[in-house]
């Protein structure tokens, strides 16, 4: 599994490389939970299935209070990460919008 503590731009990134080769919107669920839930329980679940998905939060008011507030945790199951990888070369990461997006990142 790989997890990622990020602002909404690197996760808005995460999340749109994760539903790239899918026929649904569906490839990333944000199910209500504690951090160590979105973070750890949530995708070992996933990584039993069979189309496994990542995961966004935590979405927990009580645990919000122990990330800044532009922060979201990303988590995918190592399947699904390695085809994230896999279709980078083939993804709006080589497009001029997240090249300004990316430039947008390097200034916070």
């Amino acid at each position: 599994m790989v997890f990622f503590i990020n602002n909404q731009d690197v996760v808005t990134g995460l999340h749109g490389l994760a539903n790239f080769d899918a026929m649904t919107p569906y490839e990333v669920i944000a199910p209500f939970g504690t951090g160590c839930d979105s973070i750890v329980g949530f995708p070992m679940h996933e990584l039993k299935q069979d189309q496994p998905k990542a995961v966004l939060g935590p979405l927990d008011v009580a645990v919000r209070k122990s990330f800044k507030p532009n922060m979201l945790t990303f988590a995918a199951p190592w399947p699904k990460f390695l085809r994230m990888l896999d279709n980078m070369d083939d993804s709006f990461v080589t497009t001029e919008i997240w090249s300004r997006l990316k430039g947008r990142l390097t200034k916070v």
